[in-house]
């Protein structure tokens, strides 16, 4: 959609994680904002994952287990308007234990990749 606004900010404020805020409105209005954490342990496969999604039309749903997250990344959408998609699974018990989903236009998750890898 040409007029949706679309954002993301990046949380490493908390030791051993990385939070990713995303702010994703339609142009209707529709909120479809959320937010996802995954264990920095897992900073590494996120980033290298995303970049292949962003890199390769169709990508597959590919996913791993790393500490207490279960991750996921596959595309969705049309040709037009592909989505990349990042979900973690992390159990009920666990710090940030929910199940989070989120869906990035290819041209924001080119620049969330970026930010992502600079992280030390």
């Amino acid at each position: 959609m040409k007029n949706q606004i679309e954002t993301y900010t990046i949380d490493t404020s908390e030791p051993g994680f990385i939070g990713i805020r995303q702010v994703k409105v339609k142009e209707d209005g529709t909120d479809l904002s959320d937010h996802l954490w995954f264990e920095r342990d897992s900073l590494s496969w996120v980033v290298d994952t995303l970049r292949a999604a962003i890199s390769n039309y169709g990508f597959p749903r590919t996913e791993t287990t790393i500490g207490k997250d279960s991750l996921r990344v596959f595309e969705s959408g049309h040709e037009q308007a592909p989505y990349i998609n990042l979900f973690n699974l992390r159990p009920a018990d666990a710090p940030h234990g929910e199940r989070f989903a989120l869906a990035f236009s290819k041209q924001l998750v080119d620049k969330l990749v970026d930010q992502l890898a600079g992280i030390a």
